[in-house]
């Protein structure tokens, strides 16, 4: 039944980013501003085609986040496999593991699949959003075994406090724009800044 709940999840999901994207037009204009940068010498059948698949990724994406409640550990196991679980035995103290990611294909479950491992010992980082409901909801559903989410900007303090700490995990990809350290790089045809938040710690 849980199969048949995320496949509902997936078809739903999908026909809303479809919605969004194609009928409604929202971020329309960034999705193929984007695309036209980064793939100059592609054919409009081949944007289009990227610009549907997005859509549908995005679908899948929101299905699975919404379905992550439902996750029992042993179902996590299942979907969310670590190809090399013995990197993961040496973490902790003096020096936790740094995780770093980025914000592709399903982090949440990443991040849910990793307090598996570490329970809370993981420190995850992350930028609370401004409403308090949504916040506390992405926070109950991150901690859900057992993750200790902290705000990044306030991350030396918190972890100044913290004994226990086997692993740091951080998405350090989006673009910082009120980081005063960013590193940038040219990144599919445009330049492109990346947080420091890795290095820096």
């Amino acid at each position: 039944t849980d199969g048949l709940l995320l496949r509902a999840c997936y078809a739903v999901a999908g026909f809303a980013a479809w919605l969004g994207l194609r009928v409604l037009g929202l971020r329309r204009s960034v999705v193929r501003d984007n695309l036209r940068r980064s793939f100059p010498d592609w054919m409009p059948e081949q944007l289009r085609g990227v610009e549907r698949e997005f859509a549908r990724r995005q679908g899948e994406i929101a299905a699975e986040v919404l379905y992550s409640s439902r996750l029992s550990a042993d179902e996590l196991r299942d979907r969310v496999t670590i190809s090399n679980p013995e990197l993961l035995v040496a973490a902790g103290q003096p020096r936790p593991m740094l995780l770093l990611g980025a914000h592709q294909c399903n982090f949440e479950w990443m991040v849910q699949r990793l307090s598996l491992e570490f329970g809370e010992r993981l420190v995850a980082l992350y930028k609370p959003p401004r409403d308090p409901r949504t916040d506390r909801w992405l926070r109950s559903l991150r901690s859900r075994f057992g993750a200790r989410l902290v705000a990044a900007k306030s991350v030396l303090q918190e972890l100044a406090r913290m004994r226990d700490v086997a692993a740091i995990g951080m998405l350090a990809d989006q673009v910082p724009r009120t980081s005063p350290e960013k590193h940038w790089v040219a990144f599919l045809g445009q330049d492109t800044a990346f947080y420091m938040g890795g290095e820096l710690l």
